[in-house]
């Protein structure tokens, strides 16, 4: 009876967020890689503590994504919490744009707008961020 209680909690727990198997979409991998990149770039606001703001092309904010930078730096935070004129945040708005580009089983592509929240954008166009999955994992694969 000992085993049969130990199995079923060790499913139960398996199955529950934070544990071995993930209940999110597996685009999230792939979003979470392009984020993680977009963060890390080049930090050339000015002032405050800097802040990555997604937002989806359909306006979900989905809260599996967001616990995935739980306590990374810099934060990333659903593009609802972004308050203009905020002079604590340097605001970097990021937006994913349409499909993932598949290119390979370990290969693809997202395409995010980027930019600081004080900029105004000319062009709409967004770039592509090539990814590759190592060992289970997708990175940006940018030199």
């Amino acid at each position: 009876m000992f085993r049969l209680c130990l199995a079923a909690a060790s499913v139960a727990a398996i199955g529950c967020p934070g544990g071995l198997i993930s209940t999110d979409p597996p685009e999230f991998d792939l979003y979470e890689a392009a984020l993680r990149q977009v963060a890390t770039g080049p930090a050339n606001d000015a002032g405050g503590a800097r802040v990555v703001y997604y937002a989806a092309v359909d306006g979900a904010e989905p809260a599996g994504l967001f616990a995935r930078f739980r306590g990374s730096a810099p934060a990333v935070e659903p593009a609802s919490s972004y308050q203009k004129g905020d002079a604590t945040v340097a605001a970097h708005l990021v937006h994913v744009q349409g499909e993932v580009q598949w290119q390979a089983t370990d290969r693809a592509r997202v395409f995010v707008r980027s930019h600081r929240a004080d900029q105004v954008l000319d062009c709409g166009t967004p770039w592509p961020i090539p990814l590759r999955k190592e060992i289970g994992r997708w990175f940006a694969d940018v030199p």
